[in-house]
């Protein structure tokens, strides 16, 4: 975050300009663009952003790239990439690795799947927010075969990945699903409002006028 001096500087000795810019999506369960509005403080001088301030909808983005799991991560990367996919460490040459591995190396062929596509642990959370960057489809879940016999045993085995083997031996690739009064709604309150600085410092608005006082 920046100093109270480097602030005050700012807006003594630079000319601001309060700019409103269309922050665009698409939202992989539905293929629907959706928008987001920012107003940003611009230096005109030198064309660079100080400071965003954005709501709820903003930040429930920003904060559902901490819930993403690293092979997600590495996936999107190289996706929206326009160029040469660019390094995070070693994260893309891990990828490929897994990518390019003969499953007869695997434990089980569902192995690659979880490595390359693995689950968002919040992915109700981020189901729920205006943009979800994650493209991984949404989570089904899988029990045996013979449910009518392994039901009789505790706990029940249930899987996110079809195919995987039951205590039985039998696959579990019987769908099924669950029901749940929860209302997810992204992760900050509604009437909520944040300052967004350019190294994605996110805080609230009145601390910025208690650096300014």
């Amino acid at each position: 975050m920046k100093t109270k001096e480097e602030i005050l500087k700012h807006f003594t000795t630079k000319s601001l300009a309060t700019s409103f810019f269309l922050f665009s999506g698409t939202m992989a369960a539905d293929g629907t663009e959706k928008r987001i509005t920012l107003k940003l403080m611009v230096l005109k001088e030198e064309r660079k952003v100080i400071f965003a301030e954005a709501g709820k909808d903003f930040v429930d983005v920003l904060f559902s790239f901490l819930t993403l799991p690293l092979g997600t991560i590495a996936r999107l990367v190289r996706k929206e990439s326009k160029v040469q996919p660019p390094k995070v460490a070693s994260l893309n040459s891990l990828y490929q690795s897994v990518e390019n591995l003969d499953e007869a190396c695997l434990r089980t062929h569902t192995c690659k799947g979880m490595l390359l596509r693995p689950r968002n642990s919040r992915e109700a959370y981020c189901g729920s927010i205006k943009i979800n960057i994650d493209d991984t489809e949404p989570a089904k879940y899988f029990v045996c075969n013979n449910l009518i016999i392994c039901g009789r045993q505790n706990p029940v085995l249930i899987s996110t990945f079809k195919n995987k083997r039951c205590r039985c031996g039998t696959l579990l690739e019987k769908p099924i699903s669950f029901k749940t009064s929860n209302i997810f709604d992204g992760f900050v309150k509604a009437n909520a409002s944040f300052m967004i600085t350019d190294d994605l410092k996110v805080f609230q608005p009145h601390l910025i006028k208690l650096l300014m006082c």
